[in-house]
Parts: C-alpha cells; structure tokens; sequence
C-alpha cells in the first residue's frame, strides 16, 4: 500500500472468521503494517490470549509474578484479591517467586486456611 498505489488509511482487509485475524495480524506485524481492528478486539489483546500467555511466561520464568497473579484464578480456584495479595507480599518480603510461596505455603502461618487453596 504505502509502497505502491494506495496509502495504509485507504486499504481495508475484511473477514468472517476471528479466528483467522491471527495469521493476517502476525503477517501484518512482520512487515511493520500499521493496522487497526474494528467489531472486536486484537488477537493478542483477548482475555484468553493473555492467559495463555501468562501460563507459557510462568513456565518459562516460575519468578513472573506479574505472569502469577494472571493466571492464580484462571480457571476459577476460589483465591479472593486479599490472599492473593498476601502471597505477593511474602514472596517481595521473602524475596522469592510467587509461585514459590504457594508451593511452600505451609511455611507461612498469615495465610491461613486460604493456604489450601493455593
């Protein structure tokens, strides 16, 4: 488009199926294409995008707390903001991963009971 007849803001890529937005938005991004999406949202942008990616960081890097506090409820566990909260607080006071306090979580009486939910 900017390289030939047309500029990028008069070029529109139209399609049914969301699912297909992943493979025209990875080929746009890889050719530095300035896009936008309009009638839902980015592929990366979803809910369940950004979980899985949570999950795969988390693998990845056990110390991601920010990938950690993402997924602690996705699927649904029960662990409500003020456990969640507590668990980052001793793994900063710790200075260990998140995901650490929860696989050590007897070791840390303020948890209390929520500890068997982690």
């Amino acid at each position: 488009a900017e390289s030939g007849a047309f500029p990028y803001s008069e070029v529109a890529i139209l399609y049914r199926m969301n699912a297909l937005s992943r493979t025209i938005e990875s080929a746009l991004r890889e050719k530095g294409i300035p896009y936008r999406v309009y009638g839902g949202l980015r592929f990366y942008d979803r809910k369940e995008i950004k979980d899985v990616l949570a999950y795969l960081r988390l693998i990845y890097s056990d110390a991601d707390n920010y990938a950690w506090e993402r997924i602690i409820n996705v699927p649904k566990r029960g662990i409500g903001d003020t456990t969640v909260a507590k668990v980052l607080a001793i793994a900063e006071r710790e200075e260990i991963p998140a995901l650490t306090v929860c696989e050590r979580c007897s070791m840390f009486p303020e948890l209390g009971r929520s500890a068997e939910k982690l």
